[in-house]
């Protein structure tokens, strides 16, 4: 099944461990280049995106904790201006209290 995710931008919000990094790498696997998020699993993010890059499409860990807004306020990644042109869906996250964002 191809889902068109070729060369789009997915980032994955809880990509250190668990549901989140299958949920990352699952997207790597249909082609679409992956920031991993993660607030305390460094090692994990590092590690799913290592393994995401040898399967031929970039990825990033990127740290962030999701329940201080300030925090996350002008949290863009990745940019337009970055080398990852945009990001596919623009932006979404959870907040603390069931947020979203588009």
């Amino acid at each position: 099944m191809d889902l068109e995710l070729r060369d789009k931008v997915v980032l994955v919000t809880g990509a250190g461990q668990g549901l989140g990094r299958a949920i990352g790498l699952a997207f790597a696997r249909e082609g679409a280049h992956v920031a991993f998020h993660y607030h305390a699993s460094a090692a994990g993010a590092e590690t799913a995106g290592a393994e995401t890059r040898q399967l031929g499409v970039k990825a990033v860990a990127v740290a962030a904790d999701l329940r201080d807004d300030a925090a996350v306020a002008g949290w863009d990644v990745p940019t337009t201006s970055s080398p990852w042109c945009c990001c596919w869906p623009r932006r979404c996250r959870a907040g603390p209290r069931g947020r979203w964002s588009r």
